[in-house]
């Protein structure tokens, strides 16, 4: 009987102190921001109404959150997250109440404002993969200008960095050996019925290479899809053509000019052909 009795007794302090102790748990899960009681707003619906999407992770207890390109990452009860993969600390944690997730009713403002996102960051740091910038650009143009194998009228067809020796670029990247290798433009001018593949050493502005492709048609470029619309809405034949199946106004109709390509002539084709397609 007296062990019964102080089983009961036994249970009752438990009980007692388990309800003390839910109590003071409670008082200190409430968030707190400047001193004062932070109101607190559902995460999903809070999110959901700045276009946010909020993913949970159950292995790892983590909400993410993303918009565009941010991605948050916050756990409960912490007053840091991290953005982008770099930490930020809040004014007011991640809580859990009634089993779901809260936040402070400025928590967008202050993660989504913070700064920390650099997707689009332009890179000004030297790094020798980085594309031609537009002086140099400029720069690769004065050098063929000034060169013997100037001509007017220089049409580009492509101007872009020659990539260095990938070893190389380990070494510097990797190793943090000092990359000493000259920036080198490689660039396809297109002349009447040939292709001309070239390169320009950037430091030393000379014209290192100038390889001429004769009886060969580079890429369409815009002032071919202009000529050939020009020529479509001037040809008696074509809007002829056209009205037979309906279409009165040739200027509804867009011309896409493309290389027929080249198979070694079994097509019975010429070479320099192009065709065009609407």
């Amino acid at each position: 009987m007296r062990k019964q009795r102080l089983l009961n007794d036994i249970q009752k302090i438990l009980a007692l102190n388990l309800s003390i102790a839910a109590s003071f748990w409670g008082l200190n899960t409430q968030a707190f921001a400047h001193g004062g009681k932070a109101e607190m707003v559902s995460l999903y619906q809070n999110m959901s109404e700045q276009g946010a999407k909020v993913v949970k992770d159950d292995f790892t207890n983590t909400y993410m959150i993303t918009k565009g390109s941010m991605v948050v990452r916050a756990k409960p009860n912490s007053d840091q997250v991290l953005v982008n993969g770099k930490p930020f600390k809040l004014s007011v944690p991640l809580l859990i109440k009634d089993g779901k997730p809260v936040i402070g009713k400025d928590f967008f403002n202050e993660v989504f404002q913070s700064g920390l996102d650099q997707t689009f960051k332009i890179e000004n740091t030297f790094h020798p993969l980085n594309s031609l910038n537009s002086d140099e650009i400029k720069k690769t143009f004065d050098v063929i200008n000034r060169s013997k194998y100037a001509y007017k009228n220089m049409r580009f067809a492509e101007l872009k960095l020659k990539e260095p020796e990938k070893a190389k670029v380990w070494d510097y990247f990797i190793n943090h050996k000092d990359f000493k290798e000259d920036r080198i433009a490689s660039f396809i001018l297109l002349k009447g019925n040939q292709a001309i593949e070239g390169e320009v050493n950037l430091n030393t502005q000379q014209v290192t290479k100038w390889n001429v492709l004769k009886d060969t048609h580079g890429m369409v470029l815009l002032d071919n899809f202009e000529a050939v619309q020009r020529v479509i809405e001037t040809s008696k034949e074509y809007q002829d053509a056209l009205r037979k199946r309906g279409i009165t106004d040739v200027k509804k109709v867009i011309a896409t000019p493309l290389t027929v390509g080249y198979f070694g002539g079994k097509d019975g084709l010429d070479k320099q052909l192009n065709l065009c397609t609407r």
